[in-house]
């Protein structure tokens, strides 16, 4: 299939921030550059760029953390910007909004670099740990989850079901009812969704919590997708059943297994529920 001139002078576009919005903006419409799906125009752009379509999802996880929390330095496309220090900025954000604010000013003001930015990360790890390497560990896992998570929806939005010309953005945690992420339409939510990580003690109770809040979360913004890692093995089935007997609304649960980085980009599949 050949590419639409269109798509090829942004594809060919060395700055990563404004490749990033042009192929953000692109995956709203991808049926504009006759493609079927997000899908099609992203293997597309890749093989336009050399690269692999995984690979994509860094500029787009960046650029989309940027549209949230620096705006003006989107608007103004500095590509001496370096993009893993954004990265690095979006995982400090996970765990302290304020630091990333303050962080983000002196990095876009080019007053702190990289290295600067990763030991920050390293620290605020470290005391978010509070319990020590197994307590530190189970932040980082919970963060880089909802991390590939976040960046394979912003990719893949057609795995949703929703519909086309969605745009997914962090939620907004003093709001009535905190979520994880929002799936937005003309700018109005349309669904939300809730992230849960790896989890060694899953008892019914928090379950039911979870559950609790993600029927909640229906309500609030109509539909909840709840994602789950594959990890949570019986306890899926489980929260279907109380799904069922308890006859929560609106409420779908979805299963992801992170890429590899290289080849895979990862998988997102459905395994219950219904709109």
């Amino acid at each position: 299939m050949n590419a639409p001139t269109k798509l090829e002078a942004f594809a060919s576009d060395p700055n990563w921030m404004s490749f990033a919005k042009a192929l953000m903006s692109a995956l709203e419409t991808p049926e504009a550059y006759n493609f079927v799906d997000g899908n099609q125009l992203l293997a597309a752009v890749a093989l336009l760029r050399g690269v692999d379509a995984s690979s994509l999802r860094n500029p787009l996880a960046a650029v989309s953390w940027m549209k949230t929390h620096v705006p003006e330095a989107l608007e103004a496309e500095n590509d001496g910007i370096a993009m893993t220090g954004v990265l690095l900025l979006s995982q400090i954000s996970f765990y302290d909004n304020k630091l990333a604010a303050s962080l983000a000013t002196k990095f876009f003001g080019g007053e702190l670099s990289r290295t600067q930015i990763r030991e920050a990360l390293k620290g605020i790890r470290e005391k978010k740990g509070g319990r020590g390497i197994l307590a530190h560990e189970r932040v980082r896992q919970a963060v880089a989850f909802e991390a590939a998570v976040a960046a394979f929806l912003n990719n893949n939005p057609d795995v949703l079901e929703l519909g086309s010309g969605i745009s997914i953005t962090e939620g907004t945690r003093s709001s009535r009812v905190p979520v994880d992420f929002a799936v937005l339409r003309n700018g109005k939510p349309i669904a939300a969704i809730e992230v849960k990580s790896y989890r060694q003690k899953r008892h019914q109770r928090y379950l039911l919590e979870t559950l609790g809040m993600a029927a909640l979360a229906a309500r609030e913004h109509s539909k909840t997708v709840l994602v789950l890692p594959e990890s949570w093995g019986s306890s899926v089935d489980l929260m279907t059943k109380l799904i069922e007997d308890l006859k929560i609304a609106d409420v779908k649960i979805a299963i992801f297994k992170d890429g590899d980085g290289v080849g895979n980009p990862g998988e997102f599949h459905y395994v219950f529920g219904s709109w």
